[in-house]
């Protein structure tokens, strides 16, 4: 478990720290759009996986 744990954190601090050099502290207004569309794009495609879904989720195969 703690494996898993320590993986998402490294790959959390990976994509802040990409985060921040990209939007240059969130001062490149530009940067800071792109990313909230990639975010925005990454939610969507997880919505099925999100805490209130109550419908069985399929596996793809």
């Amino acid at each position: 478990m703690n494996a898993i744990s320590n993986d998402i954190m490294a790959e959390f601090s990976e994509i802040r720290l990409k985060l921040i050099k990209e939007t240059e502290s969130s001062t490149n207004e530009q940067k800071v759009f792109e990313w909230n569309q990639k975010i925005a794009n990454e939610l969507k495609e997880l919505n099925e996986f999100r805490f209130d879904n109550k419908k069985k989720i399929k596996r793809k195969k």
